[in-house]
């Protein structure tokens, strides 16, 4: 066994150590470290989102180019990486295991501003809310020391946080992908990949889950004084721990790392698999020699996107792209405030239909190309069919419910017409704007606060529960001894379940087409190209997509508030408390339906582009032996 094919690290390859010299465990070691990673950017940063807009008092579009920072260090390291990682004579494991380590700083860094903001300020231990003309003991949840223009700076550090998850990511869905597939016969290369992405695909779940229960522990759960037996999850004041998570992945990505790196340059029967294969690459240049300078790089370059195939499941993916990226940052949001759930019951409705959903595609995907043993041209037909079923569940968007009911927002006071936050019944309370503390009234109405619903006094009645009195904008009720207390209110709402189901089948389709476009490119292109392919593609798919995806989404999402945070100085806005509910799902109606439309043009002109040019490559090698045959008669 040569030295290259030997578990280890560096001179270190011990005999009992050459038992994980296999694809199995290749497989498995792998696997973790695509779980963690879509367990901390996919699942765990994606749900505690929302979150992070209220702590550091972001918009959604800003909050969107803290997840583009993942795409961004994508599109910047992605050439360079599988250029000179993907050279024949690089150990592409060591490539991916520094990457895991990076992700894992970057999760370091990212939890940092829990650790370096002001907190927000305590004043009481029992009272919790700014009462009408303050006659009791009162908490301004919101007053900080600092301007909310300043707190809002510190999403530069989330930017550099998730910055470096993406950098490290590179390798680990570039490198990993082309090492698997070069150490595995072609039949087998479909299932093993799809191993790989399902348990990227269950990271989230994972992420998910973890995330709804750390949302639970109040952001300061581990001070005397936290705010947690104060105020309950379901009050839209409350900030869970989003930071303590980002830790745990940190560790356990950092111990992943470690068997990674051991892993060998190649597997054993490498070679064997080499040779059995059948090139189906669209022959672009005729060459001998493989690509291995730097200066060979822009040839190698031209070469990949002179292959019309290749360039057009490119624009396919940035399609693709912009709708998984943005609906993946936001839709926990997106449930959140369309169907008025909590925080909690959000994560357990995400991990049991996204997720599920995402890992049947996967599987799906690369199990109907090795049951039926596609070729490119069955692969790209696969991919047609999945979009266009893909498009019509997305559908499901059009079933929305109601904008909660929210005093002065959009209902007003009483039984009068004008809409506005400041009426008769609160204005000697002396209200200020920037504290926001949603409180239910007795009507089922939501109150910006207890001030603003007139409330002069307050009682504890339970662990995290209070309740107001004396509230002179909310109608009395002789069977009840209060008028509000500190919670959201309840709306119910019987589309849910269609809207999930609907769902399901949108995800399940999108992520049959992930394997095959996986296959596809690797088949598309020569056997010495694949790693920069897989670079190219990603560069490509997060240009075009991934990186303006959230934005767009974020954006989109910002159009239909209907009423902002104001900062402490008045002078800007801050997060959205209140959304157009039917608005916001037209409008993702309407974007799912135009980039699915061009991701179904893009795969048709890739299939239509490849039979042109095998086409024309057969008439050359027919011509080709003809002329070698003329050559032996002459001679």
């Amino acid at each position: 066994m040569e030295q290259a094919e030997r578990c280890g690290w560096f001179c270190y390859t011990p005999i009992y150590f050459q038992r994980f010299n296999s694809v199995s465990w290749v497989i498995l070691f792998l696997s973790l470290g695509a779980l963690m990673q879509g367990t901390i950017v996919n699942g765990l940063l994606h749900y505690v989102i929302v979150t992070i807009e209220r702590r550091f008092n972001l918009r959604s579009s800003e909050s969107g180019l803290v997840s583009g920072g993942y795409d961004i260090a994508s599109l910047i390291f992605l050439i360079p990486i599988t250029f000179f990682g993907g050279r024949p004579r690089s150990h592409k494991p060591k490539w991916i295991g520094l990457g895991l380590i990076i992700i894992g700083t970057g999760s370091f860094i990212f939890c940092l501003p829990y650790f370096l903001a002001p907190k927000r300020n305590i004043v009481n231990d029992h009272a919790i809310e700014i009462l009408c003309n303050q006659t009791s003991r009162t908490l301004n949840l919101e007053k900080d020391n600092l301007k909310d223009s300043q707190l809002s700076g510190y999403k530069w550090i989330l930017l550099l946080g998730n910055f470096l998850h993406g950098l490290g990511a590179v390798p680990l869905f570039t490198l990993a992908v082309t090492y698997i597939d070069g150490n595995v016969p072609r039949k087998k290369s479909s299932l093993c990949l799809g191993l790989f992405y399902s348990a990227a695909t269950l990271g989230p779940a994972l992420g998910y889950i973890l995330g709804g229960n750390l949302l639970q522990l109040h952001e300061d759960f581990w001070k005397k004084d936290s705010l947690g037996s104060m105020i309950t999850p379901e009050n839209k004041a409350w900030i869970g721990a989003w930071w303590f998570g980002f830790i745990i992945c940190g560790i356990i990505i950092f111990i992943v790392a470690i068997p990674v790196l051991g892993l060998p340059s190649k597997l054993p029967d490498w070679k064997e698999i080499e040779r059995s294969r059948v090139s189906e690459a669209v022959i672009v240049v005729n060459r001998t020699k493989a690509y291995e300078h730097f200066h060979e790089l822009p040839k190698a370059m031209f070469e990949l996107l002179r292959n019309s195939s290749f360039v057009f499941i490119n624009l396919a993916g940035c399609c693709e792209g912009i709708i998984i990226s943005g609906s993946g940052t936001f839709i926990p949001k997106i449930i959140q405030v369309q169907f008025h759930l909590t925080s909690k019951t959000v994560a357990y409705v995400m991990g049991m239909v996204a997720v599920p959903s995402a890992v049947m595609g996967i599987l799906m995907g690369g199990g109907i190309i090795k049951r039926y043993d596609l070729k490119f041209n069955g692969i790209l037909k696969l991919c047609i069919c999945s979009t266009i079923l893909a498009m019509l569940s997305s559908s499901g968007f059009f079933f929305t419910c109601s904008s909660e009911k929210f005093a002065g927002v959009n209902v007003p006071y009483f039984n009068e017409t004008t809409l506005s936050l400041n009426h008769p019944c609160n204005e000697q309370c002396k209200c200020e704007y920037n504290d926001f503390s949603p409180t239910c009234g007795i009507n089922n109405v939501l109150y910006f606060s207890p001030c603003y619903a007139g409330c002069t006094t307050s009682s504890l009645v339970a662990d995290n529960i209070m309740h107001y009195h004396n509230c002179s904008c909310i109608n009395r009720d002789s069977s009840r001894d209060y008028h509000a207390m500190n919670q959201s209110c309840f709306y119910p709402c019987s589309n849910l379940p269609h809207f999930l189901i609907l769902v399901y089948f949108t995800l399940f389709f999108t992520f049959v087409c992930a394997i095959p476009i996986v296959n596809a490119t690797l088949r598309c292109v020569k056997s010495d190209q694949t790693s920069l392919a897989m670079g190219t593609q990603w560069m490509i798919a997060r240009l075009g997509g991934f990186v303006p995806g959230p934005i767009l989404f974020g954006i989109l999402i910002d159009d239909v508030c209907t009423h902002w945070l104001r900062s402490h100085d008045k002078n800007n806005e801050g997060s959205c408390y209140m959304y157009d509910n039917y608005w916001l799902g037209r409008y993702i109606v309407i974007l799912a339906y135009g980039w699915k439309a061009l991701e179904l043009a893009f795969f048709s002109l890739s299939l239509w582009c490849y039979n042109i040019n095998q086409r024309i490559n057969q008439m050359e090698e027919v011509e080709q032996e003809e002329k070698e045959e003329e050559k032996g008669l002459e001679n």
